[in-house]
């Protein structure tokens, strides 16, 4: 079931009826980060249809769900789910990786210290994820126009996996090309209230659009050493956009489809992904915990409205290319149901809960 910003789109169809008539509870805010997080887990992170960032962010979900309950079995289950890839019994095609796709390879290094029992698989996790880092710019480091296409989203399609590739290899360049994909994007969509437009095409400040750069920068930050280069710069980006986001979360705690737009609808995956950015900061210290801790669990009960049982979900904008038109970006559709890419935002931000102070 879908719904936008048109009128003509509000209409319930069975399956909002359905879920509008589902216990309070089931969609209250009396679980527990724990809680929710399991049920994501059994309904997103038990198989991948690809290695497209949308299918991969679960399964990493998982292993941090994991960790958090020292569980080895979900280690085991994603080497499981990962080992065609792992043992060349599925090819990857580094030539023709998408942007997508260069976000998915993070899953093979979210797995890579618990296949230290087993080298020959953890060197060829390592590989992956240096062949596809490789493919994300061109001969002479710079960032390859099919990779970024002008979005805010390549700071996280991108980014991240630089960084790591730069960390597993000790070769600084991967760290600079990092740093030359977040200049790239600043100089192209940063607007000048701080926020992102998504693309050149129009500045709407699209939900997703703001929070792939914020997520982008914190795990890139999270493994970018402090002497490299950059790293002042990168965490100036981080600090200032999160600031600006700020001042844009509703009183519910949600933040909405298209950022300065609260008549836009508020949209789940940027809540969880821009609070999940907020989280990782202050553990990090990139952010301080008593101006940021409160918006992050006040975005947690706006999930939890919008997180229901068996991992079905609502308000989850539907998959968006750059658009011409602020209204392009009020009609796109708001998802209903399961989804895959709701699904592992909404479990990042449900483990990354599970740690947090507040809620132990």
């Amino acid at each position: 079931m879908v719904r936008s910003h048109s009128c003509r789109a509000r209409a319930l169809g069975l399956a909002t009826l359905f879920m509008a008539i589902l216990p309070t509870l089931a969609w209250g805010d009396e679980r527990t980060p724990r809680q929710v997080a399991e049920e994501l887990v059994a309904a997103y992170a038990q198989d991948i249809p690809d290695l497209k960032y949308t299918s991969t962010v679960a399964l990493i979900g998982r292993l941090a769900y994991g960790r958090e309950t020292s569980d080895s079995q979900h280690a085991k289950g994603v080497r499981a789910i990962l080992l065609p890839y792992l043992d060349g019994s599925k090819p990857v095609n580094s030539e023709k990786l998408s942007a997508s796709d260069l976000a998915g390879h993070l899953v093979f290094a979210a797995l890579y210290g618990s296949l230290s029992d087993d080298p020959k698989l953890q060197d060829s996790a390592r590989r992956l994820i240096l062949a596809a880092a490789d493919r994300a710019c061109d001969a002479q480091g710079q960032p390859r126009p099919n990779i970024h296409s002008q979005m805010s989203d390549a700071t996280f399609m991108a980014c991240p996996l630089l960084s790591i590739a730069g960390a597993l290899s000790g070769d600084s360049k991967y760290f600079q090309q990092a740093l030359r994909y977040a200049q790239l994007v600043k100089k192209l969509d940063l607007r000048d209230d701080g926020l992102y437009r998504h693309s050149p095409k129009c500045e709407a400040a699209w939900g997703r659009g703001n929070a792939f750069p914020l997520l982008g920068l914190v795990h890139t930050l999270h493994v970018y050493p402090d002497k490299e280069p950059g790293r002042d710069e990168l965490a100036k980006m981080f600090q200032d956009h999160a600031a600006a986001l700020l001042k844009h979360q509703d009183a519910d705690g949600a933040w909405h489809q298209v950022i300065d737009h609260p008549e836009s609808y508020a949209e789940l995956t940027c809540t969880c992904m821009i609070a999940s950015s907020y989280l990782k900061a202050i553990e990090d210290g990139l952010l301080a915990r008593d101006k940021y801790a409160p918006a992050v669990r006040q975005a947690w009960q706006a999930a939890l409205t919008r997180i229901g049982p068996q991992g079905n979900l609502r308000d989850v904008c539907e998959g968006t290319g750059s658009q011409t038109s602020l209204q392009a970006y009020f009609d796109r559709k708001a998802l209903s149901g399961r989804d895959r890419r709701g699904g592992s935002m909404a479990l990042m931000f449900a483990v990354g809960m599970m740690h947090f102070p507040e809620q132990k």
